[in-house]
């Protein structure tokens, strides 16, 4: 599964990058360790939707994790944008 940032804030050429980890059990659960922190907008709802349609699972079968540094994908730094 990939993830994309758009726009997040680095910008001048410097690179945004995201990730996720799939943690798959064999009773058909599935852990989503996700590197980028939700603050608001819904991104791990949206994760967790994404990684349940692509599984062919249902979204109850989805668990997410997020945040985590020591178990998930790097998510680069939180910034914002620096004035003119």
């Amino acid at each position: 599964m990939a993830t994309i940032l758009k726009g997040s804030g680095l910008g001048r050429g410097l690179s945004d990058h995201a990730g996720v980890v799939l943690e798959m059990h064999r009773g058909g659960s599935v852990v989503l360790h996700s590197g980028p922190a939700d603050m608001g907008p819904g991104i791990g709802t949206v994760m967790a939707q994404l990684a349940a349609e692509r599984l062919g699972g249902g979204l109850s079968s989805v668990r997410g994790v997020r945040a985590d540094t020591g178990r998930s994908a790097c998510a680069g730094g939180a910034c914002a944008r620096p004035p003119a």
